[in-house]
């Protein structure tokens, strides 16, 4: 494994770590000054092209939260939509070695999306987004109250 790969991996698990000790700490969040704060559904514009919009929102999301963004430009936030595993996947290998998504395609991305209530598998590999999907918008950077962990 080359040197980009794995510290590309190291903080694909720094996030998710992050994610952790905010939920096991108990703790009220705060957003960066970086995130999207005040994102809504009705807000995001799915107009624009898939690199620019997953450019624009995905900074410094989760590969969960990666893949629930995706799948909502594939929707373009239609909770009624639904769309296939294996075409959010052909989509996310398009643009991960393109530094827009980062890292290779995780089967655990959809299962801890499904774990948080963000996505729905419909069965047979078929995806939709549940209501509180845009959460991810909102969270593209947290860290717990008077705690911050050290950048990589």
């Amino acid at each position: 494994m080359n040197q980009k790969n794995l510290i590309q991996k190291i903080k694909e698990i720094k996030a998710l770590l992050e994610e952790c000790l905010i939920e096991l700490s108990g703790e009220s969040t705060i957003t960066n000054k970086d995130s999207l704060q005040g994102v809504t559904k009705s807000s995001v514009d799915f107009e624009i092209p898939i690199r620019p919009f997953i450019k624009h929102y995905a900074k410094r999301l989760s590969g969960s939260k990666k893949f629930v963004l995706l799948l909502a430009w594939m929707t373009k936030g239609d909770e009624k939509k639904e769309i296939s595993l294996s075409q959010i996947r052909a989509q996310w290998d398009k643009m991960k070695s393109s530094s827009l998504l980062g890292f290779k395609f995780n089967r655990f991305y959809p299962a801890e999306a499904q774990e948080n209530n963000w996505v729905e598998n419909t069965g047979k590999g078929m995806y939709k987004l549940r209501p509180n999907w845009s959460i991810v918008l909102n969270s593209s950077k947290v860290m717990t109250k008077n705690k911050k962990i050290n950048q990589i």
